[in-house]
C-alpha cells in the first residue's frame, strides 16, 4: 500500500535535501492498477533529477546489500518488518496516551 507523505515526513525530506545541497524532486504516481492476486502495478511520472536520484539510491542499496552479504529480497523484507514495528509502536503509544490523556495523536 502506498500512502501519501505526512507533513512531518515532507518537512524532513526538504530539510535533508537542503542539508545535502540538493533540490527536492518529486515522483508522482499517475496510475494504479490493482490485480486479483493482491499485487498492483504503478505508473510514475518523475523529472530527470528524480530519475537520477532513484537510480543512485537503488545502486547504493544493491551495493550495500552486497557488501554485507544480504540477499536483496531479505533486506527489503527487513525494511518492511521495521516499518510495521514502527507503526505498531506508534499505535501502542497513541492508545496508552489516550488512556492516560496525553496521546501522540494530534487530531
Amino acid at each position: 500500500m502506498v500512502t501519501p507523505m505526512t507533513d512531518e515526513e515532507r518537512q524532513r525530506a526538504k530539510e535533508r535535501a537542503m542539508a545535502n545541497g540538493e533540490q527536492l524532486s518529486t515522483i508522482v504516481i499517475t496510475d494504479t492498477v490493482e490485480h486479483e492476486d493482491g499485487s498492483a502495478t504503478y505508473t510514475f511520472d518523475m523529472d530527470d533529477a528524480s530519475t537520477k536520484k532513484i537510480t543512485e539510491l537503488g545502486l547504493e542499496f544493491i551495493l550495500t546489500c552486497a557488501a554485507y552479504g544480504l540477499d536483496i529480497q531479505d533486506a527489503l523484507e527487513d525494511i518492511r518488518w521495521a516499518g510495521q514495528q514502527r507503526e505498531l509502536a506508534k499505535k501502542m503509544a497513541d492508545e496508552i496516551g489516550k488512556e492516560f490523556g496525553n496521546g501522540t495523536d494530534n487530531t
